[in-house]
């Protein structure tokens, strides 16, 4: 499996082979990987579970929990970085919450006062507060967010053109003789 992650199916192969006493070298042969990946994902993937009538703890590999750990880790490193900072975020709370600024006039002023934080595009700010990363919202803004153009339903014809007839008017050709 060179260099691959591992798949949801990788993790339940894991679980049951572990669940019916496999070695961890035999694992790793089976599902294509190094036997120090195998001790790793066991290591991820642990948990605790009880048992029925005795209420006792006990270890075991759960595939669902190494899988969630996966996923989870995945969505940490996309996109790039938020470059918002608390002293940021409460001049731009300030600006258009308090100060009814628009958020382009919000970080036009911030850049104008020549303070060390860190610099980001309107766009940027739209972003911050539509996803909820400032205490604003959407009914902070002065104007509120705009509506896009809609499609008009029905089309009418170009004025150069409005004296032409349509395909379906025109007479039928006669078929040519061979």
């Amino acid at each position: 499996m060179g260099g691959q992650h591992l798949t949801w199916k990788d993790r339940i192969a894991i679980e049951s082979l572990l669940k019916a006493k496999v070695s961890v070298p035999r694992i790793a042969a089976v599902v294509g990987c190094s036997k120090r990946t195998v001790y790793r994902e066991i290591q991820r993937g642990q948990c605790e579970q009880i048992k029925g009538r005795t209420y006792e703890m006990y270890t075991i590999y759960s595939a669902q929990k190494a899988q969630n750990h996966a996923d989870k880790m995945n969505d940490l490193h996309k996109g790039r970085p938020v470059k918002l900072c608390p002293e940021l975020a409460v001049y731009l709370e300030d600006y258009i919450g308090s100060r009814h600024y628009s958020p382009a006039a919000a970080v036009r002023e911030i850049l104008l006062q020549g303070l060390a934080l860190p610099k980001i595009s309107t766009s940027t700010a739209y972003r911050y507060i539509y996803r909820g990363y400032l205490h604003l919202c959407g009914l902070d803004l002065p104007v509120g967010r705009y509506n896009v153009k809609q499609k008009q339903d029905e089309q009418r014809p170009a004025k150069s053109h409005k004296d032409d007839h349509s395909i379906d008017d025109r007479p039928r050709l006669k078929p040519a003789r061979m």
